[in-house]
């Protein structure tokens, strides 16, 4: 295997693991703090995440909780 597809495959492993993506699944605007989502499996607690859609973006948002049977994800508070 030629070391190329070797440090491709590294970055697809990486992206895989480190980088979380699931659906929003109800309508959300800047500040909400309880975000409901497709799956909180891959979250946890401390997890920084952003959120984003075709023109917008928010960053530096904060895991505090998720509930699995709910499939919501609860933001820390930014002060």
């Amino acid at each position: 295997m030629a070391m190329k597809e070797v440090l491709d495959s590294v970055k697809r492993i990486i992206h895989k693991w480190v980088n979380t993506i699931t659906p929003i699944t109800s309508n959300i605007t800047a500040g909400d703090s309880v975000i409901l989502v497709d799956n909180v499996r891959r979250f946890q607690r401390g997890d920084q995440i952003m959120i984003k859609d075709s023109q917008f973006y928010e960053t530096g948002l904060v895991v505090e909780e998720m509930d699995s049977d709910a499939k919501t994800i609860t933001l820390a508070s930014s002060t």
